[in-house]
C-alpha cells in the first residue's frame, strides 16, 4: 500500500509492506518513508514554468516551427499553422518541403544541409498555403545539435513578410515600366532631332 502524507511543510510517501509469520498470516507491517517534497517543488515549478513557455508561444506574432533529424514537424503554434491556413494537428509529421512550391526545393535542401552542419541564419522562404497561395516569410532557423547525437532538429521562426514582397514588386514593375517610357521618349527625341537636319 502506499500513502501520501502531508505535514507541516513536507511530503512524504509511505510504502507499506505486509510480513507474513510462517503460518502465511499478515503479523507485521514494513513501512519505508520518502521524503519527495523537493521532487514535488520541482514538479510544480516546472508545471507552472512550461504553462507561462505555452502561454508566450501561442501568443507570439511570428510563427514558431519545430522539427526533428528528418525534418518532419514535431511541433508548430497556432499562427504558423494560420499562416499556411492548415491546423496545427494537419502539419504535424509532415516534412516541411511538402509544403513548399517544387521550384524552391533546390534552395530549401541547401538551406537544410546548413542545418545539418550546425549552422544558425536567417533568410526568406516562399511556402504553399493549403489552398495554393503563396506565402512569404522571412525564417530566422537554428539547428538542434546534441554534443553526442549530432544534429536533432531544427527550431525556426517565421515572420509573414507577403504585403512587403508584394510592395517590392509593384516597386519593380513600376521602375520598369518608367524606365521603358523614358528609353522611349530619349528614342524618339534622338529621332526627331535626326529628322531635323
Amino acid at each position: 500500500m502506499r500513502i501520501e502524507d502531508k505535514r507541516q511543510n513536507s511530503i512524504l510517501v509511505h510504502n507499506i509492506y505486509p510480513i507474513l509469520n510462517s503460518e502465511g498470516v499478515v503479523d507485521r507491517l514494513a513501512i519505508y518513508a520518502n521524503d519527495v517534497t523537493a521532487a514535488r517543488l520541482s514538479e510544480t515549478a516546472l508545471r507552472e514554468s512550461e504553462a507561462r513557455f505555452r502561454l508566450i508561444v501561442e501568443a507570439a506574432n511570428e510563427g514558431i516551427w519545430s522539427m526533428d533529424g528528418k525534418f518532419k514537424t514535431t511541433f508548430v503554434n497556432r499562427r504558423m499553422a494560420d499562416m499556411l491556413a492548415y491546423s496545427p494537428d494537419e502539419m504535424l509529421g509532415r516534412t516541411v518541403d511538402s509544403f513548399m512550391f517544387e521550384e524552391d526545393l533546390p534552395d530549401h535542401s541547401a538551406r537544410m544541409a546548413e542545418r545539418l552542419a550546425g549552422t544558425n541564419e536567417s533568410y526568406e522562404r516562399r511556402f504553399r498555403k493549403k489552398n495554393g497561395e503563396e506565402i512569404w516569410t522571412l525564417v530566422s532557423a537554428t539547428a538542434l545539435i546534441d554534443g553526442k547525437l549530432g544534429f536533432q532538429g531544427s527550431f525556426a521562426m517565421f515572420t509573414d513578410i507577403t504585403e512587403r514582397k508584394r510592395a517590392e514588386e509593384a516597386l519593380t514593375e513600376r521602375e520598369s515600366y518608367l524606365r521603358n517610357l523614358l528609353m522611349s521618349m530619349i528614342n524618339g527625341f534622338v529621332l526627331f532631332v535626326l529628322n531635323l537636319e
